[in-house]
């Protein structure tokens, strides 16, 4: 799996060429977004460059999702960061490349 895992510059843009139908926005404030970037900078210990990719997920993730992915990331990673990037973006491309998926 660590194979898969990489740097967060490429995060989007290596999987967005894949996608069946583009990635919708969930329609959150910006504020919960904050919050919801806050929350994953504090569980993975993020650093700057981390900040922008949590609130690209924030707004095409539900919470929950998201939750789920850090707990998963925290559990078996012994580097939970890139494993959270790697299962945001499994997440995201399952969520969109399959065309007969439905939102959570």
């Amino acid at each position: 799996m660590s194979n898969d895992i990489q740097p967060l510059s490429k995060s989007f843009s290596d999987i967005e060429g894949r996608l069946k139908k583009r990635p919708e926005k969930l329609n959150i404030p910006e504020d919960a977004v904050d919050r919801i970037a806050d929350m994953l900078e504090s569980k993975l210990h993020g650093n700057l460059e981390s900040r922008p990719y949590y609130c690209k997920v924030a707004r095409l993730l539900p919470a929950q999702t998201l939750e789920r992915l850090v707990d998963t990331a925290l559990e078996v990673g012994s580097h939970p960061g890139k494993l959270f990037t790697y299962l945001t973006k499994k997440e995201i491309a399952r969520k969109y490349t399959d065309s007969d998926s439905s939102d959570e």
